[in-house]
């Protein structure tokens, strides 16, 4: 059925039918100055779906601008009634996928939208692709189920809180788990990295203590971090992750944090930073200067040597010793420290 141009009154248009909609969640303004400023471009579109009766296609945003702008009627290009409802939504799907420029809350619903219009072999092989979805194993029923979620998780989105990758992971959650992860993603509005690492550290954990995400995510030493009104949001990022790392790893945590007392209690200078093995593993530190001029360099360099046979320095190895020995390490050829076991609560999880 051909498209074709009328003049209808706004009150005829059905502003609660949303059959067609794909909010992305985009501020208004910029749009709406536009339109203040040279009117419509576009024509808007809608489905004559009974005789006088008109549902909205395309042009929301535009449709809020002329009722708010005290427009009573305007041309729109118009369905007539017998085009099936499928058909419309299809051209829809198929305008907005190539117009481009979408956010990852509309690529998201329009996959949702297009799964039982197409096969899923078109669904992986075109549809997908063009969204800039990954299509392979379980992504395609992943980012359909995205697709569904509540419209203000959604929003998360498209105002980039949720990045791609945690938004696939947690597509996979229950809609409890779902919803206190993305509260606490919310709260802390960190990397794409952090998330994950974030994510998949409470879920081993999970896994590990067989205690559901949700509990995990609304443990109170949690959401008194993420709640806090007197952390900003870097500071509740860095202590929800020495959180988490914390229940993860408990003992490398104990470890790590009495090594770090003992080198704090050694006063180092400004200019230098002393750092144990990453995670305890191995035998290879580091000390770090920083030095004006060369005759600064040798004044730091004479330090170095002074504090490397000093009871501060002595106090820090004894304690590096101390959790070595109790981890029972073994030592190779050569005097080379191995990694110490990890106790059950830090194993990997499958």
């Amino acid at each position: 059925m051909e498209l074709e141009w009328k003049t209808v009154r706004l009150e005829d248009v059905d502003f609660q039918d949303t059959a067609f909609a794909l909010p992305g969640f985009k501020d208004d303004a910029a749009l709406f100055q536009s339109l203040n400023t040279v009117g419509l471009i576009h024509p808007l579109v809608v489905w004559e779906r009974v005789s006088g009766r008109f549902v909205l296609v395309d042009g929301f945003r535009r449709m809020e601008w002329l009722r708010r702008s005290g427009v009573e009627e305007t041309r729109f290009l118009v369905y007539p009634s017998q085009t099936p409802e499928a058909r419309i939504l299809k051209g829809r799907l198929e305008d907005k996928i190539f117009r481009g420029n979408l956010n990852l809350a509309e690529k998201v619903q329009i996959a949702a939208r297009y799964a039982p219009l197409a096969s899923r072999q078109e669904l992986r092989r075109r549809i997908f692709p063009a969204l800039g979805l990954s299509w392979k194993d379980d992504a395609v029923s992943r980012w359909t189920q995205v697709g569904r979620w509540p419209a203000h998780h959604r929003e998360l989105l498209a105002r980039e809180v949720v990045s791609e990758k945690a938004a696939y992971l947690l597509a996979a959650w229950s809609d409890r788990d779902r919803d206190a992860a993305l509260a606490l993603l919310d709260a802390l509005r960190c990397s794409a990295s952090i998330q994950m690492e974030i994510l998949e550290r409470i879920r081993e954990v999970a896994v590990r203590d067989g205690c559901p995400l949700h509990e995990l995510l609304r443990r109170e030493e949690l959401t008194a971090v993420a709640g806090s009104p007197q952390l900003n949001r870097r500071e509740k990022t860095a202590r929800v992750r020495d959180l988490v790392a914390r229940w993860r790893y408990p003992r490398l945590y104990q470890k790590t944090r009495a090594l770090r007392e003992r080198i704090e209690e050694a006063r180092l200078p400004e200019t230098a930073v002393l750092a144990p093995p990453p995670h305890l593993e191995g035998d290879r530190w580091e000390l770090r200067l920083s030095f004006t001029d060369p005759e600064d360099l040798e004044t730091q360099l004479a330090w170095a040597k002074d504090f490397c046979r000093s009871p501060r320095m002595r106090a820090v190895w004894d304690e590096f010793e101390f959790w070595l020995d109790n981890s029972s390490p073994s030592r190779g050829s050569g005097g080379r420290v191995q990694s110490p076991p990890l106790s059950k609560a830090d194993e990997p999880v499958e």
